[in-house]
């Protein structure tokens, strides 16, 4: 599968919509993270969904602990609560290998493998899941 990785900011939830599908690296996701950031709707205080269902991270554990040291430098991480979105194991393990670094124990970070537990962990009615996969539909329609 082709590398895809995009986010949208959902203003009116507070909520950042990220899609990671394909094989793909540290830098790849750290590059990601820095569109994000440059977004000139970036907002640290929103909450985040980072869809991981349909990707393979090729890296290694050591890379995990390089973009959790770089995160917390750059103090990315910590400020909202991030669902991590998964269906495969090797999706969980890799989502596990970043939530057991030290650094990251006082995150709010869980993993959840449908839309409705990570709209919940975010504090989003599941009510508004409707409103909530159109835009994931216009983010997948930019491939």
């Amino acid at each position: 599968m082709a590398l895809y990785l995009n986010h949208s900011i959902l203003k009116v939830f507070n909520l950042i919509y990220s899609i990671v599908e394909g094989d793909y690296s540290l830098e790849d996701y750290m590059n990601l993270r820095k569109n994000i950031i440059g977004d000139p709707n970036y907002n640290p205080s929103y909450n985040q969904i980072i869809d991981f269902r349909n990707s393979k991270y090729i890296g290694t554990r050591e890379e995990i602990n390089t973009y959790v040291e770089w995160g917390i430098q750059k103090n990315l991480l910590g400020k909202a609560k991030t669902s991590l979105l998964t269906d495969l194991p090797h999706q969980a393990v890799v989502a596990l290998l970043f939530l057991s670094h030290p650094l990251v124990n006082n995150l709010q970070t869980d993993i959840f493998t449908t839309h409705k537990g990570a709209l919940n962990f975010v504090g989003i009615n599941h009510s508004h899941l409707g409103l909530i996969k159109k835009e994931i539909k216009k983010l997948i329609s930019k491939k």
